[in-house]
């Protein structure tokens, strides 16, 4: 109400000054012409108001003082020097006020941390303070924002989305699980929350309510590369292997370039049981990729490389690979996973490819303790919200 009393004040009074001073007129219908498309009246994102908003309706708010200092200053004859010294003044206020606003934007948290400063009750500030310190793997800061965001707004689903990345990365799953399930009872179209809560899903074992969200996820976004992923290990896991290898295809296709992508198809390639559906020779190239790409280091791609070679019969290849995955797998303090390799090697000294059914998931943290043959090699979690969370099985 204030504003809209204040915009007609000044209407009226610019009209009222049209012939004597007739740029005060078209400087504020400049402003006012210029603001129109983002006064809310059509939405335009979340936020209400922003400084982005008054850039080009600014102009005319300059121009309209810029003829009244000229007007003032020819009724009383002012010099131009003191025009001159006038504008350096104000050039100069405005330079250390740019340079003051602009440390701000120095990286996300400072922006953030300025943010909540100079505002309350702010949930969107809060939740992208904990991506920022998500980021830095300052998981207990993070997850208080996120906490804190929710505190200030129960129904902001990416709050919900948020925290439940980052207790899924934790491995508190049942929190995860919950808080994705508040985000998707607000916002059913999130593509990212579908695939997460698919994650989440899969490592409490219920796999099928697992691939229901990932299949919900491609419905909303097709592109979506790494629910593909997701979906293709989740079928391995049912046994359905060519379906599996279907999916990681459709991936590949999206992310050409993502070592987990090329090493999951690689290992439905080498190792699928039904010999129809094994490419040795695609196989070796696509693991070949994702180790390079890997840094060469990582016994996880060395193994599914080895099994590669096997199945193309590179048998001297597959020996010397898994030979270098056992002593990685020794070095890193992985004695279960060299005890398997090794007996993987074993099978191809005799001249016989690894094949397995499917593969068995569980998480990273679990890997250690367990005892059946299957391990995980990445489970990738990013704290910004569009940006999803997968998981990348291999058997062993």
């Amino acid at each position: 109400m204030l504003a809209g009393m204040m915009l007609a004040g000044l209407s009226a009074v610019a009209w009222e000054r049209r012939r004597q001073q007739p740029w005060i007129l078209i400087g504020w219908l400049w402003y006012l012409v210029m603001l129109l498309p983002v006064l809310g009246i059509i939405q335009v994102g979340g936020q209400a108001h922003a400084d982005r908003y008054t850039y080009l309706p600014q102009i005319g708010i300059y121009v309209a003082v810029t003829w009244l200092v000229a007007g003032w200053g020819a009724k009383r004859r002012v010099g131009r020097g003191v025009f001159w010294g006038l504008m350096f003044v104000v050039l100069a206020a405005l330079m250390v006020c740019a340079w003051r606003q602009t440390a701000y934007w120095k990286d996300s948290e400072t922006l953030w941390t300025h943010a909540l400063a100079c505002t309350t009750d702010n949930d969107v500030a809060n939740n992208s303070l904990g991506l920022a310190l998500s980021k830095e793997s300052r998981v207990n800061e993070a997850v208080a924002c996120f906490q804190q965001a929710l505190q200030i707004n129960p129904g902001y689903a990416p709050a919900h989305g948020s925290l439940g990345n980052i207790l899924l990365r934790k491995g508190s799953v049942d929190e995860a699980i919950t808080h994705y399930q508040s985000a998707l009872q607000i916002e059913p179209g999130d593509a990212d929350v579908q695939g997460n809560l698919g994650i989440a899903l899969f490592q409490k074992g219920r796999v099928d309510e697992a691939i229901r969200h990932c299949q919900n996820a491609l419905q909303i976004s097709p592109d979506y590369a790494d629910a593909h992923l997701n979906l293709g290990n989740a079928f391995m896991q049912k046994g359905s292997v060519g379906e599996a290898i279907t999916q990681f295809r459709k991936a590949f296709q999206l992310e050409p370039g993502d070592p987990n992508v090329q090493y999951s198809l690689a290992w439905g390639l080498a190792t699928c049981p039904q010999a129809s559906l094994r490419n040795g020779d695609e196989a070796v190239q696509l693991a070949r990729q994702a180790n390079e790409r890997a840094g060469g280091k990582n016994p996880i791609f060395l193994h599914t490389l080895a099994a590669a070679f096997a199945e193309a019969g590179r048998f001297g290849d597959a020996v010397s690979t898994a030979q270098k995955a056992i002593e990685l797998a020794q070095a890193a303090g992985q004695p279960d996973l060299a005890a398997r390799l090794n007996n993987e090697l074993k099978r191809y000294k005799a001249g016989l490819p690894f094949l397995r059914a499917s593969p068995c998931g569980v998480t990273l943290q679990q890997e250690e303790a367990q005892t059946a043959p299957c391990e995980v090699v990445a489970c990738h979690l990013s704290p910004v919200t569009r940006h999803p969370v997968y998981w990348s099985l291999v058997s062993l």
